[in-house]
């Protein structure tokens, strides 16, 4: 019994470890215009004490830059914010035509991008903290919560898990 823990505690580790290195290959092969994107979160970030935290969520949702548009969601941007939540944090009426031009904003301006998520990551760390968890719980239920919101645990639990392996790939590359 006790090798069979520590084999499946070795395999885990290799699988969490290969996709570490899955992402290091990702951030080593981005264009000169991704790391300007990246240079633009990491010193705007910096000034929130979430540097990591943003390089790793913009790399997630839009590989810093190269895919700013999802129609699936729909959601644009650096941090893929979705239209209909940003159209009415706006004061617009989420139909096609102001999610069309919200749309416009955020894939064309990224300060007003990352201004967009820096807002909604902040109302969820501050939801966390109010409700008494501490700052490192806080700040994982809002990378959580960014994604599939507060109801949605197993999918933000998922999302969160990425966003810690983009993090320590940055790291071991020094960004």
């Amino acid at each position: 019994m006790k090798k069979l823990i520590i084999s499946l505690l070795i395999i885990y580790q290799s699988v969490f470890a290969f996709s570490i290195q899955y992402y290091k290959r990702q951030l080593i092969h981005t264009n000169q215009e991704q790391r300007e994107v990246a240079r633009f979160i990491s010193h705007n970030a910096s000034k929130y004490n979430l540097k990591y935290t943003f390089l790793a969520i913009a790399f997630k949702e839009s590989q810093w830059g190269r895919f700013k548009l999802n129609l699936a969601d729909p959601s644009a941007g650096l941090f893929h914010k979705l239209l209909s939540y940003y159209a009415i944090e706006l004061g617009l009426k989420p139909n096609q035509w102001n999610m069309s031009r919200v749309a416009e904003r955020l894939i064309n301006n990224n300060a007003e991008s990352f201004m967009a998520a820096l807002n909604d990551f902040q109302k969820a760390y501050n939801y966390f903290r109010i409700r008494g968890y501490n700052k490192r719980l806080a700040w994982r239920y809002a990378i959580q919560a960014y994604n599939a919101g507060v109801s949605n645990y197993r999918a933000g639990k998922k999302y969160y898990r990425e966003i810690v392996k983009i993090i320590k790939a940055l790291k071991q590359l020094g960004y």
